[in-house]
Protein backbone atom coordinates (compact mmCIF):
# COMPACT_ATOMS: atom_id res chain seq x y z
CA UNK A 1 0.00 0.00 0.00
CA UNK A 2 0.94 3.25 -0.98
CA UNK A 3 2.12 5.53 2.12
CA UNK A 4 0.17 8.58 1.00
CA UNK A 5 -3.27 5.80 0.61
CA UNK A 6 -2.17 4.40 3.99
CA UNK A 7 -1.82 7.61 5.43
CA UNK A 8 -5.50 8.89 4.25
CA UNK A 9 -6.84 5.25 5.26
CA UNK A 10 -5.68 5.96 8.84
CA UNK A 11 -7.14 9.85 8.93
CA UNK A 12 -10.32 8.61 8.36
CA UNK A 13 -9.96 5.75 10.96
CA UNK A 14 -9.21 8.28 13.51
CA UNK A 15 -11.63 10.81 12.56
CA UNK A 16 -14.55 8.53 12.58
CA UNK A 17 -13.16 6.55 15.49
CA UNK A 18 -12.28 9.77 18.11
CA UNK A 19 -15.73 10.57 19.69
CA UNK A 20 -16.58 6.66 20.03
CA UNK A 21 -13.39 6.09 21.66
CA UNK A 22 -13.30 9.22 23.95
CA UNK A 23 -16.37 7.56 25.37
CA UNK A 24 -14.96 4.43 26.01
CA UNK A 25 -12.02 6.05 27.58
CA UNK A 26 -14.52 8.17 29.84
CA UNK A 27 -16.09 4.37 30.90
CA UNK A 28 -12.84 3.27 31.54
CA UNK A 29 -11.50 6.46 33.70
CA UNK A 30 -14.43 8.91 34.88
CA UNK A 31 -12.80 11.74 33.45
CA UNK A 32 -13.14 13.39 30.28
CA UNK A 33 -9.52 14.94 30.10
CA UNK A 34 -7.67 11.32 30.69
CA UNK A 35 -10.63 9.50 28.36
CA UNK A 36 -9.20 12.07 25.50
CA UNK A 37 -5.68 11.49 26.95
CA UNK A 38 -5.98 7.44 26.13
CA UNK A 39 -7.86 8.33 22.86
CA UNK A 40 -4.90 10.27 21.27
CA UNK A 41 -2.21 7.83 22.81
CA UNK A 42 -3.80 4.62 21.61
CA UNK A 43 -4.79 5.99 18.20
CA UNK A 44 -0.91 7.78 18.40
CA UNK A 45 -0.04 3.83 18.71
CA UNK A 46 -2.02 2.59 16.24
CA UNK A 47 -1.00 5.26 13.60
CA UNK A 48 2.91 3.92 14.43
CA UNK A 49 1.69 0.41 13.11
CA UNK A 50 -1.06 1.42 10.37
CA UNK A 51 1.22 0.81 7.28
CA UNK A 52 2.30 -2.58 8.37
CA UNK A 53 -1.12 -3.84 8.18
CA UNK A 54 -0.59 -6.61 10.83
CA UNK A 55 -3.52 -5.58 12.86
CA UNK A 56 -6.36 -7.23 12.15
CA UNK A 57 -8.81 -5.30 13.76
CA UNK A 58 -7.65 -1.37 14.64
CA UNK A 59 -10.64 -0.89 16.43
CA UNK A 60 -10.34 -3.95 18.68
CA UNK A 61 -6.37 -3.01 18.26
CA UNK A 62 -7.61 0.54 20.07
CA UNK A 63 -9.53 -0.56 22.61
CA UNK A 64 -7.08 -3.19 23.83
CA UNK A 65 -4.65 -0.40 24.04
CA UNK A 66 -6.69 2.00 25.66
CA UNK A 67 -7.17 -0.90 28.45
CA UNK A 68 -3.74 -1.42 29.02
CA UNK A 69 -2.89 2.16 29.03
CA UNK A 70 -5.45 2.96 31.81
CA UNK A 71 -3.96 0.05 33.70
CA UNK A 72 -0.80 1.54 33.29
CA UNK A 73 -1.81 4.94 34.54
CA UNK A 74 -3.82 3.56 37.31
CA UNK A 75 -0.59 1.65 38.71
CA UNK A 76 1.30 4.44 38.40
CA UNK A 77 -0.96 7.19 40.07
CA UNK A 78 -1.83 4.31 42.73
CA UNK A 79 -4.49 6.35 44.35
CA UNK A 80 -7.06 7.01 41.54
CA UNK A 81 -9.23 9.45 42.83
CA UNK A 82 -12.38 9.61 40.42
CA UNK A 83 -14.23 12.51 40.61
CA UNK A 84 -17.70 13.27 38.07
CA UNK A 85 -16.66 15.24 34.87
CA UNK A 86 -20.45 16.39 33.53
CA UNK A 87 -18.86 17.57 30.25
CA UNK A 88 -20.01 16.61 27.06
CA UNK A 89 -18.64 13.43 26.23
CA UNK A 90 -18.74 12.23 22.25
CA UNK A 91 -20.11 8.98 21.44
CA UNK A 92 -21.61 7.27 18.79
CA UNK A 93 -25.18 8.23 20.07
CA UNK A 94 -24.16 11.38 21.19
CA UNK A 95 -24.88 10.98 24.63
CA UNK A 96 -24.16 13.60 26.96
CA UNK A 97 -23.31 12.38 30.76
CA UNK A 98 -25.29 14.73 32.47
CA UNK A 99 -28.29 12.77 30.94
CA UNK A 100 -27.85 10.22 33.21
CA UNK A 101 -29.44 9.76 36.72
CA UNK A 102 -27.50 11.00 39.50
CA UNK A 103 -27.20 7.59 41.12
CA UNK A 104 -25.27 6.02 38.00
CA UNK A 105 -22.94 8.62 37.98
CA UNK A 106 -22.29 8.02 41.04
CA UNK A 107 -22.33 4.08 41.31
CA UNK A 108 -19.51 4.36 38.35
CA UNK A 109 -17.21 6.20 40.02
CA UNK A 110 -17.35 3.78 42.95
CA UNK A 111 -15.90 0.91 40.79
CA UNK A 112 -12.30 0.21 40.79
CA UNK A 113 -10.38 0.74 37.38
CA UNK A 114 -10.90 -3.35 36.56
CA UNK A 115 -14.72 -3.59 37.30
CA UNK A 116 -14.72 -0.42 34.78
CA UNK A 117 -13.00 -1.85 32.50
CA UNK A 118 -14.51 -5.00 32.06
CA UNK A 119 -17.93 -3.84 32.10
CA UNK A 120 -16.97 -1.63 29.50
CA UNK A 121 -15.32 -4.19 27.34
CA UNK A 122 -18.50 -6.23 27.94
CA UNK A 123 -21.21 -3.72 27.34
CA UNK A 124 -19.44 -1.29 24.97
CA UNK A 125 -17.82 -3.85 22.96
CA UNK A 126 -19.86 -6.66 23.24
CA UNK A 127 -16.63 -9.02 24.38
CA UNK A 128 -16.96 -11.98 25.75
CA UNK A 129 -14.89 -12.93 29.28
CA UNK A 130 -11.81 -14.85 27.20
CA UNK A 131 -11.29 -11.67 25.10
CA UNK A 132 -11.62 -9.25 27.88
CA UNK A 133 -9.23 -11.50 29.89
CA UNK A 134 -7.08 -10.95 27.07
CA UNK A 135 -7.01 -7.33 26.46
CA UNK A 136 -7.36 -6.69 30.37
CA UNK A 137 -4.03 -9.34 30.55
CA UNK A 138 -6.00 -11.53 33.48
CA UNK A 139 -7.44 -14.33 33.93
CA UNK A 140 -11.09 -15.58 33.20
CA UNK A 141 -11.86 -16.09 36.74
CA UNK A 142 -10.89 -12.45 37.34
CA UNK A 143 -12.92 -10.96 34.58
CA UNK A 144 -15.69 -12.39 36.21
CA UNK A 145 -15.79 -11.18 39.59
CA UNK A 146 -14.93 -7.69 38.35
CA UNK A 147 -18.15 -8.43 36.02
CA UNK A 148 -19.69 -9.52 39.00
CA UNK A 149 -19.01 -7.12 41.44
CA UNK A 150 -18.93 -4.04 39.28
CA UNK A 151 -22.53 -4.80 38.30
CA UNK A 152 -23.85 -5.97 41.95
CA UNK A 153 -22.44 -2.45 42.96
CA UNK A 154 -24.46 -0.45 40.09
CA UNK A 155 -27.48 -2.60 41.13
CA UNK A 156 -26.57 -1.20 45.13
CA UNK A 157 -26.39 1.65 43.97
CA UNK A 158 -29.27 1.56 41.79
CA UNK A 159 -31.59 0.34 45.09
CA UNK A 160 -30.35 3.32 47.13
CA UNK A 161 -30.02 3.53 50.49
CA UNK A 162 -32.71 1.25 52.55
CA UNK A 163 -35.04 3.19 54.62
CA UNK A 164 -34.65 1.46 57.95
CA UNK A 165 -37.85 1.45 58.90
CA UNK A 166 -38.74 -0.11 55.94
CA UNK A 167 -35.77 -3.15 56.10
CA UNK A 168 -36.98 -3.70 59.46
CA UNK A 169 -40.96 -3.66 58.50
CA UNK A 170 -39.99 -6.54 55.59
CA UNK A 171 -37.79 -8.74 58.22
Amino acid sequence: MRRAEADREFEEFARASAGPLVAFGYALTGNQHDAWDLAQEALLRLGRSWRRRDIASPWTYTRVTMVRLNADRVRRTSHETLTPDHGEIPSPQHVDVTDLHEWLIHALHQLTPGQRAALALKHMDGMNNAEIAEAMGCTEGTVRTHLSRGAAAIRAAQAGPINEENHHARH
